[in-house]
């Protein structure tokens, strides 16, 4: 991890020392209360006041946000570039490592701001040729796809869930009601097959024959969908996809025969990672 962390961190002075040309006004002859007009109450931005005892606690927690920044672009980076991992790398060489960290970082709460990243990382390669868009590095590294995603969301300052391959527009007009479970279905005549689709929500229902996209259930499936639904509830709440689509299960789904049915048509799989 040195060598990409000291290079970000470089790139980042450099810029950070350009901005640097406007002065510090401190006379002599003024009073202790004029001075204090110049001087922070809480935190220090640039190089001038780091020594200031009162303001070290707000250094501590910048220093935090600075080093988890630069953990999780490095990280990227390494997904993205595979040549950048070595024999040492304590990540990307456990695969039940790289999983749990990936789970880790779509928790709601476990989170930088994602302008933040960006900003940092458009300071230290925003020029820079050969580097694709910190979007396309997150978007590759959550989704196992490394494709470029549509120009008008990579340049954006935040970041939506992406749910759907990149440059497709879906429209979903969902009314739920109180469903039967799979039991009920299943002996009023519903047959139940899994759909070949990539997207969960494309769900079909023609001539007593259902179409569900296979569920491959993992350790990790629970804290995704979870960390999801709040995710929809406190910003997405118009667009609640997933809390949706969990509500639809919850209605196939209130007896182990119901899961059972829909293991043996193959609408629901099992994964479940390495030890190692």
């Amino acid at each position: 991890m040195g060598d990409v962390s000291n290079y970000v961190a470089s790139a980042i002075q450099k810029k950070l020392e350009s901005y640097l040309r406007f002065p510090l006004i401190v006379a002599s002859t003024e009073s202790q209360k004029t001075l204090n007009a110049y001087w922070p109450l809480l935190v220090s931005i640039g190089p001038f006041y780091y020594e200031d005892p009162k303001l070290v606690p707000m250094e501590e927690q910048k220093r935090v946000v600075l080093v988890d920044s630069l953990f999780i672009i490095e990280l990227f980076l390494r997904d993205w570039f595979h040549q950048m991992i070595d024999e040492n790398d304590r990540i990307f060489n456990k695969p039940r490592m790289i999983v749990e960290v990936t789970r880790d970082l779509r928790i709601e709460k476990n989170q930088l701001p994602f302008l933040i990243l960006k900003g940092l990382y458009d300071l230290a390669f925003g020029s820079s040729s050969g580097h694709p868009l910190f979007f396309n590095l997150a978007y590759n590294f959550f989704t196992s796809q490394k494709e470029t995603v549509r120009q008008s969301i990579a340049n954006s300052d935040t970041m939506p869930l992406a749910l759907h391959p990149p440059g497709t527009t879906i429209e979903y007009n969902l009314k739920f009601e109180s469903s039967p479970s799979v039991t009920q279905l299943s002996k009023a005549g519903v047959k139940f097959f899994a759909r070949q689709s990539i997207d969960l929500l494309n769900i079909r229902f023609s001539k007593g024959i259902m179409e569900i996209p296979r569920l491959v259930v993992t350790d990790q499936t629970e804290s995704l969908f979870r960390n999801i639904m709040v995710f929809e509830q406190c910003d997405y709440f118009s667009e609640s996809y997933i809390i949706d689509y969990v509500t639809f299960l919850d209605g196939l789904i209130n007896t182990p025969k119901d899961v059972e049915m829909l293991i043996q048509n193959e609408v629901i799989g099992c994964q479940y990672t390495p030890i190692n």
